[in-house]
């Protein structure tokens, strides 16, 4: 999924400064140099859809069903509460930051859409490569709970102080910081949940991705909103609530 971040904006913004020159309009049809990216898309999707269908197999089928009943019942105990709180604002926070970023980059700092990508390149690169060790090294050195606490606080810290530098370099430094920030909560959030129940795993997943998916949207609607009041007020605000999320690790203690 990082990877992804990786190339889509990297390659989206070498696509849209691209020197095909196309305009054409027709009725509500108009196309020029930044539909290219749109085309790029639409062509990747139709090569996976050809991957899909001459690569990937069903799982074995399973002849023999057994009926139990099933309850939709879900108990939170206060640890998984805290869990699902504090992926809600990592997830809330970074989408806000991606969103804010491309459009503080370009009116503010000045980028082209290719520095805007560079800083998106480098976000995703980090957590991408940093998660995996975190998860698989982390612990010899930290537990989980440190992890999260030192996460939550160097992402929080290099936030607030997004907005006070201008130079290229020092802004793509603090994106380096704020990502290796996030890969250190993420990958130890996702197996905290994952520890919780070996019967509901699947599940408990399921409801932490579906509380992801609500900081996914809330991020840019207020990240945009709180624009309008000035550069400065997504950056610190978001800083902020990250440093205060770090309170509910006072009740993060391991599931009986």
């Amino acid at each position: 999924m990082s990877s992804g971040v990786i190339f889509g904006p990297v390659i989206g913004g070498f696509l849209s400064q691209t020197d095909i020159h196309i305009k054409y309009t027709i009725g509500l049809l108009h196309l020029d140099r930044f539909s290219v990216p749109f085309f790029f898309v639409a062509l990747l999707g139709l090569i996976v859809l050809l991957v899909v269908m001459k690569w990937l197999k069903n799982t074995a089928r399973v002849h023999k069903f057994t009926t139990r009943k099933v309850s939709l019942r879900f108990t939170f105990t206060k640890y998984f509460i805290v869990l699902l709180v504090l992926s809600f604002v990592i997830q809330f926070v970074v989408t806000l930051f991606e969103t804010v970023f491309s459009i503080y980059g370009k009116d503010e700092l000045g980028f082209n859409s290719n520095q805007v990508g560079i800083g998106f390149m480098l976000c995703g690169s980090i957590m991408a490569v940093l998660q995996p060790v975190f998860a698989t090294y982390g612990e010899k050195f930290l537990s989980t709970k440190k992890q999260i606490a030192l996460g939550l606080l160097i992402s929080g810290l290099s936030l607030i102080a997004f907005p006070f530098f201008n130079n290229e370099f020092l802004v793509y430094g603090l994106i380096v910081v704020f990502a290796a920030g996030g890969a250190m909560v993420t990958p130890n959030l996702l197996s905290a949940v994952s520890l919780i129940s070996r019967k509901n795993t699947g599940r408990n997943i399921s409801i932490q991705s579906s509380t992801n998916s609500i900081g996914q949207i809330l991020g840019p609607v207020l990240g945009t909103w709180l624009i309008a009041g000035g550069f400065y007020y997504p950056f610190i605000i978001a800083g902020s609530i990250v440093l205060l999320a770090i309170g509910c690790l006072f009740f993060f203690k391991n599931p009986p």
